[in-house]
């Protein structure tokens, strides 16, 4: 299962990661919102992967995306025969031995506010990944009464700076937090708030601008290591 694909230049990384842990199919494509850096790399793997099915969010129609990037990415799923199943409410299905679960968040004019948020549990593990959902999504999230405790955060919105965020760590409860965000200082994250509210909880965080790649491994054991580049 691949969940997003960063921007256009990065689908070439992600084949070749796919590639050197003998990936020959996805069986779920999963893409959290239509923004460019979530999707922008998944024609190219789409190009070089078949995929059974594709898991997207659904957004206001005044806010679907119709750039040529978008266009392209259609056209090859289409190629491909992908099967497009758009979460509107929540999605769960097996992958092996693990059991993963889509929650849509909101219908929101922000498309980050309609980010899918998928746990994967295995092992007794529990694995929150959140896409770029922000404070409207994230406090929809928490009242929803779904069950989103997980031991490993990906967070939101590459760690930037977002008021639910103590609500929301107080919920998940996590050990370890996942922040993938660039070094380009324009954007500024992960944010120094974002970074105190893991502190003060001990939250082991890695961030792939200091980090770079970083790898989370989880054993049938329950065995649990990260490696980082």
């Amino acid at each position: 299962m691949l969940i997003d694909s960063g921007n256009p230049e990065d689908a070439d990384r992600v084949i070749a990661y796919l590639h050197s842990n003998g990936v020959e199919h996805l069986d779920a494509v999963i893409t959290t919102h239509p923004h460019a850096d979530h999707i922008g790399g998944l024609q190219g793997v789409i190009q070089s992967y078949s995929a059974d099915k594709l898991y997207y969010a659904a957004v206001p129609q005044e806010t679907e995306p119709t750039t040529l990037m978008h266009t392209r990415l259609y056209e090859a799923l289409q190629k491909r025969e992908v099967t497009l199943c758009e979460v509107s409410d929540g999605t769960v299905f097996s992958l092996g031995a693990a059991r993963v679960e889509i929650y849509p968040t909101a219908d929101w004019e922000d498309a980050n506010d309609c980010s899918l948020i998928t746990r994967v549990s295995y092992a007794d593990e529990h694995i929150l990944f959140m896409g770029d959902a922000t404070e409207k999504a994230q406090n929809a999230l928490l009242a929803s009464g779904r069950d989103i405790q997980a031991t490993v955060i990906k967070m939101s919105h590459h760690g930037g700076r977002i008021n639910s965020t103590r609500k929301l760590l107080d919920a998940v409860d996590p050990q370890i937090a996942l922040i993938p965000c660039g070094v380009e200082p324009q954007y500024q994250n992960p944010h120094f708030d974002t970074i105190n509210a893991l502190r003060e909880r001990d939250i082991r965080y890695y961030c792939s601008d200091v980090c770079g790649d970083t790898v989370l491994t989880v054993r049938a054991s329950g065995e649990r290591f990260i490696e980082t580049a």
